[in-house]
């Protein structure tokens, strides 16, 4: 899969008929095109590659005794709500049409008739409900991590180690990452990856010292892989650990409000408002097999000749 590109899962019965248009259309509007001949040849494409497929074509009929197009619909959007799906017809008949509706109400983005298929329309109609749910992600960003106090969601314990007796965690879903269009772009997106990483180590490395700890965390799970960094403030007691909560949220919290309008930002988070989540977050927590990974400090270069140890 090229990473410059946006992938494409197209699930119809006749993909073939189809492949040779669509994958010349899907290159020009610069699409990776993967294709399934039945659904559950489909979904479970979907289930190995769901953290790099962007969108699904689906068509609505298949042969009779296997699974349709709007129960597929419904298990995609069940397990993967965020990836858009634009439906297939073969004719626009009105039981067919009636289908149709009935999958936009079920989270369909849109339906494209194959009878006069025009590819660089379908693609169109792609690319622009990948910008609508991408708006919609920032849209939910904005609204979610923040709670009517102006902090992050966050769970409060009592702790004893060392001088320690409380201890906070809030945390973050990573949602999306930003995809480069070109290789200029790919370029400027390393770049602010790079400066997103060092600022925010630069932003707790001196102040909190071990006050403060950070996880890193990949969970396999339902076939997806999920990023996520919980942040976890110690204190000696109530008064110094709500100032230590204060003082780190305001310092992290430009990183992951993805909803304040700055594209240059490559990381899209939702803020973890569970407080189970968090809890097993750090811990370890029944039901799951944990692998653990260890390596070596990195060098970043910062101003001049000094380097800090990551």
């Amino acid at each position: 899969m090229e990473q410059n590109s946006r992938n494409i899962l197209f699930i119809d019965d006749h993909s073939e008929q189809y492949l040779a248009n669509l994958e010349i259309a899907a290159k020009s509007a610069r699409f990776n095109l993967f294709s399934a001949d039945n659904v559950l040849e489909g979904l479970e494409f979907l289930d190995d590659y769901a953290t790099v497929i962007d969108a699904v074509i689906l068509d609505l009929g298949f042969p009779k005794g296997e699974m349709q197009g709007t129960e597929a619909l419904q298990k995609i959007k069940k397990k993967y709500a965020h990836l858009p799906v634009i439906m297939l017809t073969d004719s626009d008949t009105a039981a067919d049409l009636e289908r149709v509706v009935d999958c936009m109400k079920k989270g369909a983005y849109n339906y494209v008739g194959k009878k006069t298929l025009n590819p660089v329309y379908l693609f169109q109609l792609v690319d622009n409900a990948l910008q609508q749910s991408q708006l919609v992600s920032y849209t939910k960003a904005a609204n979610r991590p923040a709670n009517a106090t102006g902090t992050f969601f966050t769970v409060k314990q009592d702790y004893d180690y060392s001088r320690f007796r409380k201890r906070a965690l809030f945390g973050f879903d990573l949602s999306s990452v930003s995809k480069p269009t070109d290789e200029k772009d790919e370029l400027q997106l390393k770049s602010n990856a790079l400066a997103w990483h060092e600022n925010l180590l630069k932003s707790v490395s001196t102040p909190f010292r071990d006050s403060l700890q950070i996880n890193l965390k990949y969970i396999a799970e339902k076939g997806t892989l999920k990023c996520r960094i919980i942040f976890s403030v110690y204190g000696e007691d109530d008064e110094k650990m709500q100032q230590r909560i204060a003082d780190t949220q305001h310092d992290v919290k430009a990183f992951f409000n993805g909803g304040n309008g700055d594209k240059t930002n490559p990381y899209l988070f939702e803020c973890i408002s569970d407080e189970t989540t968090l809890k097993d977050s750090v811990e370890f927590a029944s039901g799951y097999k944990y692998n653990l990974f260890f390596r070596s400090p990195l060098k970043v270069r910062n101003r001049g000749r000094r380097f800090h140890r990551i």
